[in-house]
């Protein structure tokens, strides 16, 4: 901010632009012994973006995960280790004796780091809280996860036990697609 703008700021004339904290999600790729996926299947929900913005996520498949708890100043209140730990336990009902960090995407437009984990030795874990937009988990064949050649990042799977199939959401498509590529 210039001298001029500091001036008209503090007369009233003109509100000093305030720099939203960065926002930071987290993401799994957990594995099993087939060195399968598991993908959760979250049901259609309101979701609030930092500086209040919200939309309607459609439902459909993701790798478990979300944003980090912020206190009320805009600081984490855990880290990111923490953050995935906590996500899997509730959005799976899972526990990964390994995982480690895999990737770092910086979201520039919507101010927002996303960490991607990738999790091995999973087991089951029993929870104290369930995430209520998941509505089905999977483990899928990472292969399953390439659309077709005319439209690669349009993927159904299908949710046995719900009897029907499912888009698995275009980001994640990117991420698990870019990363089986490495």
């Amino acid at each position: 901010m210039g001298i001029m703008d500091a001036d008209r700021a503090l007369s009233g004339q003109v509100a000093p632009k305030e720099k939203l904290p960065k926002s930071t999600s987290v993401r799994m790729l957990p594995y099993d012994e087939r060195n399968y996926l598991l993908l959760v299947l979250e049901r259609s929900h309101e979701v609030i973006l930092s500086g209040g913005k919200s939309f309607i996520k459609p439902c459909g498949w993701s790798l478990p995960g979300g944003r980090l708890k912020r206190r009320a100043d805009g600081r984490p209140r855990e880290t990111h280790d923490h953050a995935i730990e906590r996500e899997l336990k509730q959005e799976a009902s899972y526990e990964a004796g390994i995982k480690k960090v895999i990737a770092k995407i910086e979201d520039k437009e919507r101010n927002h780091d996303i960490i991607i984990f990738e999790g091995r030795d999973l087991r089951p874990c029993r929870i104290t809280q369930e995430e209520p937009d998941i509505i089905d988990v999977g483990w899928f064949n990472p292969r399953s996860i390439f659309g077709s050649a005319e439209n690669p990042l349009s993927v159904k799977l299908r949710s046995e036990k719900l009897g029907e199939s499912f888009p698995v959401y275009r980001r994640h498509v990117n991420w698990i697609q870019g990363i089986f590529k490495k």
